[in-house]
């Protein structure tokens, strides 16, 4: 009888004790849990705002490429279907062959162009906009802060001038070829009495430089443009 109540003394207290170890968190445990929460739910949020700039970012770098994109297929079709209004350059004192020294071309911030319509066009930067006359061609969400032309040849190839001697073909007021750019009248008659014209057919290199309007660091976006055009109206 002794040995069965010993027996059930030993149970109660082995109960008692797995009771007391087992019954709540400790102030340390609860320490760890939290401090292991916290660092999870910082990495949660860092990752999706990560997440949300480099979604901004990818959206912004779409619409500037977009944007920029039409800017430039808009001029490579008024040139690739109209012809370089070289007459114009003149008119306006910009000779393409000072230029554009010895057929390098240089840096053009706007075009002359005769449409296919016939309308005379100018295509220009204005307020970082690309613009013909008042007329704007450029998306308002992208500012175009690089606009570059070159021109080849830079004497109109369709261009017809009668003459007599090298004093009529003077290219800087008629669009024929500069034998000697820079040193005044220095075109030259041909025997079949027409002033001597480049016999090559007209190509532009367009160079674009788009950026994102009005954005703050996540959001800005910029792109480089470049595409060579071939006025297909070849007539002589």
């Amino acid at each position: 009888m002794m040995k069965l109540l010993r027996l059930k003394n030993l149970f109660a207290r082995f109960h008692r004790q797995r009771t007391r170890n087992h019954g709540g968190f400790g102030l340390m445990e609860m320490v760890v849990v939290t401090a292991i929460f916290g660092i999870s739910m910082t990495v949660i949020v860092m990752i999706l705002t990560n997440s949300l700039r480099f979604q901004r970012q990818v959206r912004a770098e779409q619409q500037v490429v977009s944007a920029a994109r039409d800017a430039l297929e808009v001029l490579a079709r008024e040139i690739r279907l109209g012809e370089i209004d070289y007459q114009a350059f003149l008119d306006a004192g910009e000779d393409l062959d000072v230029i554009q020294v010895d057929s390098a071309p240089g840096p053009l911030d706007h075009v002359y162009i005769t449409a296919s319509s016939g309308d005379s066009l100018l295509f220009e930067l204005v307020d970082q906009q690309l613009v013909s006359g008042t007329q704007p061609l450029s998306s308002t969400d992208i500012n175009i802060t690089n606009l570059r032309f070159y021109i080849d040849p830079t004497s109109d190839p369709y261009h017809l001038e009668s003459c007599v001697d090298d004093s009529n073909c003077d290219p800087q007021s008629i669009p024929v070829k500069d034998t000697d750019p820079g040193l005044g009248i220095a075109g030259s008659c041909t025997a079949a009495g027409i002033c001597e014209i480049e016999n090559v057919q007209t190509r532009v290199t367009i160079i674009l430089r788009a950026e994102t309007r009005d954005a703050g660091p996540s959001r800005f976006a910029s792109v480089d443009l470049q595409t060579t055009v071939s006025v297909r109206n070849y007539s002589r």
